[in-house]
């Protein structure tokens, strides 16, 4: 299998908890101007373990049927994905790793306050405009933070119960550094995903990093919505792509 070049390059975009491929309407059309062809697909959210295996699947397919090694590019969870991608697929199938606002180790959380956001996700009691003030800052257009929330999916209740773990799952999974290049984004001002479990997993995985620093104010969805962080992402795809970072 040939690597990726400059005229020929794959990538595929992993989504995250609780969203769909929809969620990289703003970030997809920018990639494209950069790369030969961006996929967007709708993971198999069922069970973890489908999650995993069909992820899997699907990337050593689109891999074989293209002809050309990945550029795997996952955000939360969808990080996760990715960097378990390049750890059991390797070389034959992935080229480069970038994770946005992946979680990994311990959770800190008390058990009183887990049990009430336990409650509230199960039965969707957060009004979506205080959500909405946790997963996005005012970078991101309220038209745009609207319309992924009107998109959000609610997940099977071992997701769910995956979200309230004492430790990520994924943290006894990953086991040092990747044998493919990777690059991990984080912000500090991240308030879903704290920014230190984020540079743990680079710590693990040998990454590369780019951190965003809280007067930035780079919220945890900004990454998808914001249209000045959505151009400054895709050219940081683009020069880690091509080896320039």
């Amino acid at each position: 299998m040939s690597t990726t070049d400059e005229n020929s390059r794959t990538v595929v975009l992993l989504h995250g908890y609780g969203v769909r491929g929809s969620f990289w309407r703003y970030l997809k059309p920018v990639l494209e101007t950069r790369f030969d062809t961006v996929h967007t697909p709708d993971l198999e959210m069922s069970s973890l373990d489908t999650l995993i295996t069909s992820t899997s699947s699907y990337c050593r397919e689109l891999a074989h049927r293209s002809g050309h090694r990945l550029i795997l590019v996952g955000h939360s969870l969808g990080g996760v994905l990715a960097a378990l991608m390049a750890q059991e697929l390797g070389h034959e199938c992935v080229d480069r790793v970038v994770i946005v606002a992946a979680p990994y180790g311990k959770q800190h959380t008390s058990k009183l306050g887990t049990a009430v956001i336990r409650f509230l996700i199960r039965f969707r009691l957060i009004p979506d405009r205080l959500a909405r003030l946790r997963f996005f800052s005012n970078n991101s257009p309220a038209e745009r933070q609207k319309a992924l929330f009107a998109d959000a999916v609610p997940e099977s209740a071992e997701l769910q119960n995956m979200l309230f773990a004492p430790v990520w799952f994924h943290t006894e999974k990953l086991h040092g550094p990747l044998s493919v290049p990777s690059l991990v984004i984080a912000s500090e001002f991240d308030k879903v995903v704290p920014c230190a479990q984020t540079l743990e997993l680079a710590e693990v995985l040998r990454s590369q990093t780019r951190i965003f620093s809280a007067h930035e104010q780079v919220a945890h969805d900004d990454f998808a919505a914001a249209p000045e962080l959505i151009q400054l992402t895709a050219d940081i795809v683009y020069s880690f792509a091509n080896g320039t970072r």
